[in-house]
């Protein structure tokens, strides 16, 4: 995992000699997980991710779109070919007013990229 996940990260910042002081951190500087806030590790029912995205993949499963199509180029691969967070999500902007660090309006137009409806 990384950046903010509860886990590691929390309020450091690069560059910074000293981390952002953040509230509700405990003194080891890990969101509780007691916080809703706590994503932590375990992303069991969420999107894969670290996951290789190549035609192989698609072809392998008839609900994937080969290749990956974002004529705007806002969504897709990191620079190996693989799905990580930013490949969907911003975590310094965002697209949509409804859902926080989208780099798109809609989840269907984020999702569209790599999978076919």
């Amino acid at each position: 995992m990384s950046c903010h996940d509860g886990t590691i990260a929390v309020g450091a910042v690069r560059g910074l000699q000293r981390p952002i002081a953040m509230q509700g951190v405990a003194a080891s500087g890990e969101i509780p997980v007691s916080r809703k806030s706590h994503i932590g590790t375990d992303l069991t029912g969420t999107h894969p991710v670290s996951v290789k995205y190549d035609q192989s993949t698609a072809l392998a499963d008839k609900h994937l779109r080969w290749p990956p199509y974002d004529p705007a180029g806002e969504v897709g691969l990191d620079a190996n070919g693989y799905v990580q967070c930013t490949s969907c999500h911003d975590p310094h902007d965002s697209k949509s007013d409804k859902y926080p660090f989208w780099r798109k309006e809609t989840f269907d137009e984020v999702c569209v990229t790599c999978h076919k409806y």
